[in-house]
């Protein structure tokens, strides 16, 4: 049988290993669970969990390294994912507030600005879907043109429920659907 050649042998690995740093950025972390701290690509930033037995018994806070400093995000109920963009200039965070209901919120790591997902879906009259019994807006990953977002759920219009993809441009704040 031919033996692969060392040249190709290492070329393989390089490969490799080029596609697993660039997903380094690309983790969806879900809090709380073991993992407390989830690290922005660049290092500059961690978004971390504080849990209590009081109410709000879930805190985001995000901590700039250099210079020090620390800033709460949002208070949560029940679970959350944390997902940073791969330039480390923003984040997602998908909060699971009940059984029927998830939403999507994007936060700019400098001065944590934030934008709201089912904001921009009224805006493209996405009323109907939004006014569902069970509605879950989710960040699913950053791509190149921004972020792939999913809307799905049911309601009275939608028995059988309904399923749409979109992709967010958070710096132009526009919402396009795809699929």
């Amino acid at each position: 049988m031919p033996r692969a050649s060392n040249s190709f042998t290492v070329l393989g690995m390089i490969g490799l290993l080029g596609a697993a740093a660039s997903a380094l950025g690309a983790v969806l972390v879900h809090f709380p669970e073991n993992q407390r701290t989830i690290d922005s690509p660049d290092k500059k930033y961690s978004i971390y969990n504080k849990d209590s037995d009081q109410e709000p018994n879930h805190s985001l806070y995000i901590r700039r390294h250099a210079p020090e400093a620390q800033q709460k995000i949002l208070d949560y109920g029940r679970h959350v994912d944390v997902m940073w963009s791969p330039e480390s200039n923003a984040f997602f965070v998908n909060d699971y507030s009940g059984s029927s209901e998830a939403t999507c919120l994007v936060f700019f790591a400098d001065g944590l600005r934030r934008l709201d997902v089912k904001d921009l879906l009224s805006k493209i009259h996405e009323e109907e879907n939004l006014s569902s019994d069970h509605l879950y807006v989710t960040c699913k990953k950053w791509k190149k043109e921004g972020i792939e977002v999913s809307v799905s759920g049911r309601g009275d219009k939608y028995p059988n429920g309904f399923d749409r993809k979109f992709i967010l441009n958070p710096r132009k704040q526009e919402l396009r659907q795809v699929g």
